[in-house]
């Protein structure tokens, strides 16, 4: 039962609270945490700006946290998020965009049988546009995908060709 950190990103809401890598999450304001999902449904499902009490276990002890969620953890971005869920993201470097002829998102890593590999996403694509809007950054990435639901149509260079990925 719970959902452990495995990271923390640097200026999130969990880093803001003291959340720790290796903390895990058992309750939020009193309801138990099943996993990884349930806790990131949760988050989603909170509205922005809202604090909500963690139940966390910590070395031997249990410890609450409020955590503020941000605007970026709400909803809009986690529904079309979790289509990309297990997928590490980066902004290309350089000379990745120099080789692709064009800017975008890369994929570092997929986490085997998550919602990105399902979706056929591979490490080294490289997103280009969402929905036709180009993508450029993981901020570009993050709008692009704001508000979107259920359907995302991702523009990819791989391997030197571009295609189009429609992720459901």
């Amino acid at each position: 039962r719970g959902a452990v950190i495995a990271n923390v990103e640097p200026g999130s809401s969990a880093e803001k609270a003291g959340l720790q890598v290796g903390d895990v999450v058992t309750a939020i304001d009193g309801h138990p945490v099943q996993g990884t999902t349930d806790l990131r449904n949760r988050i989603g499902l909170t509205p922005a700006g809202s604090t909500v009490k963690f139940a966390v276990k910590r070395g031997n002890g249990e410890v609450t946290i409020d955590v503020t969620i941000a605007a970026q953890e709400s909803a809009s971005e986690t529904l079309a998020g979790t289509l990309l869920q297990g997928a590490k993201m980066s902004d290309a470097s350089a000379e990745e965009a120099q080789r692709a002829g064009a800017a975008g998102v890369v994929i570092e890593s997929i986490e085997p049988a998550s919602p990105a590999a399902r979706a056929g996403l591979r490490t080294g694509d490289m997103i280009v546009a969402v929905n036709r809007k180009p993508v450029s950054s993981m901020e570009d990435l993050r709008s692009a995908i704001a508000g979107q639901r259920a359907v995302l149509a991702l523009e990819l260079i791989r391997d030197g060709a571009r295609f189009l990925l429609v992720v459901r």
